[in-house]
């Protein structure tokens, strides 16, 4: 369940009882997402990266970006994670270059990027009692 257009915002789960839901906006050349009590898979479908935000909570959560085709020259994104885990799925063709803030919880990096990237993705991923992966595809 994604927005695979510009501009759309979707929501997913029981608003009203907060038990789970999901907020994805995907505007030209950014992305936001907000996830809590849930666990789903997001995919960003752009031409041009520019910037993201995540946030997610008590849940598991994967954002997917193999359908961005190029990332801008100061392409940054805020991932926040707190008592869940959340997954970013990086093409190999994009470096990723993070800065991470971990309390009781765990970063980490499996695989690694081609070793002449297309582009670079800055990546500020503060993570409390969770877990986030940045996983090359």
């Amino acid at each position: 369940r994604s927005s695979r257009k510009n501009g759309h915002t979707i929501r997913l789960g029981r608003g009203n009882h907060k038990k789970s839901q999901s907020d994805l906006q995907i505007d030209e050349d950014s992305f936001s997402f907000d996830g809590s009590f849930g666990e789903n898979t997001q995919y960003i479908c752009m031409a041009i990266l520019n910037d993201g935000d995540i946030s997610c909570s008590f849940g598991e959560y994967t954002i997917d970006l193999s359908e961005v085709q190029a990332v801008s020259a100061h392409c940054h994104i805020d991932a926040n994670c707190s008592f869940g885990e959340l997954t970013l799925l990086v093409p190999r063709r994009f470096a990723v270059k993070p800065v991470s803030s971990t309390s009781f919880a765990e970063f980490s990096v499996s695989g690694q990027p081609q070793e002449l990237p297309e582009g670079v993705i800055h990546l500020d991923a503060n993570c409390s009692f969770g877990e986030i992966e940045v996983k090359y595809i």
